[in-house]
This record gives C-alpha cells, structure tokens and sequence, in this order.
C-alpha cells in the first residue's frame, strides 16, 4: 500500500501516540542544541 496523501492512512485510533509525543519531543531537543540541524523520520 502506497501513501496516498491521506493523513488518516497514519493518524487514527491504531495512532502509538506515546511514540508521536517521544519523535515531538526528541526532535524539539535536537533542534534545541543544534538548530542547524536536519531530521528526517522514517516508517
């Protein structure tokens, strides 16, 4: 299955959002020590 460009393909009821408020908060605390900095997040 290809993404579609519908965001309900990954945010739901199935959503882990302990682990979507984890990657939010780690990437804010990267970019808090280096703002430089580029993340990119994968599936």
């Amino acid at each position: 299955v290809a993404f579609t460009g519908n965001y309900n393909e990954y945010f739901g009821f199935a959503t882990d959002v302990d682990a979507v408020v984890y990657l939010m908060l780690a990437n804010d605390l990267i970019h808090g020590l280096y703002p430089e900095a580029v993340t990119v997040g994968e599936d």
